[in-house]
């Protein structure tokens, strides 16, 4: 009798040990779950400052650095015309960027034909650049960061081409290498 109560007894503490062990682990591996959810929390934060840094950078250079933002309009609708060849094209931009654009007009279009002269060796590509009157890009549209938006004559065909887009293309693109940049020797 007594040597079955001490078995019990014996069960009893296994049990508790086993309970409390099982606890332990519990918690402790809650504990490293939670360290790692903060920890990616906390990357995650740190990327989306970087990226905002980014669009700021982008809106200032707008503003700021005029020569370099209309080389760079220039080169999207360049890009536009190439990607749609269309005889005729129409472009939707800011307000204060239409000016500029529309006094690069008659570049555009010999770039774009010289260009494709060149790539192609058939001198058939020319296209008519029409601004679009009256609906302007939006800061919502664009976040402020500028771009155009390609038509073509029926408006079937439309090619974004904004800036803010880049950025997120880009971003998303090299996000694999600026996490091993910002944050080295982790997988």
């Amino acid at each position: 009798m007594i040597f079955d109560e001490n078995k019990k007894a014996q069960a009893t503490h296994d049990d508790r040990v086993k309970n409390l062990h099982r606890d332990f682990n519990i918690a402790n591996s809650r504990s490293i779950t939670n360290a790692r959810i903060l920890k990616m929390s906390k990357r995650s934060d740190h990327i989306k400052e970087l990226r905002e840094e980014m669009l700021v950078e982008l809106k200032d250079l707008r503003v700021n650095d005029r020569d370099r933002y209309l080389g760079t309009l220039k080169n999207l609708i360049l890009q536009s015309m190439v990607r749609m060849l269309e005889s005729e094209i129409h472009v939707k931009c800011r307000e204060e960027d239409k000016e500029d654009i529309e006094s690069m007009i008659d570049e555009l279009q010999t770039t774009y034909s010289e260009f494709m002269q060149e790539k192609t060796g058939r001198d058939e590509y020319a296209t008519n650049i029409n601004m679009i009157e009256g609906d302007y890009l939006t800061a919502d549209e664009d976040q402020d960061c500028g771009g155009v938006v390609v038509f073509n004559s029926e408006k079937t065909i439309v090619c974004k081409n904004m800036i803010v887009s880049r950025l997120k293309q880009t971003f998303e693109e090299c996000l694999p290498a600026i996490r091993s940049n910002l944050f080295p020797g982790q997988r």
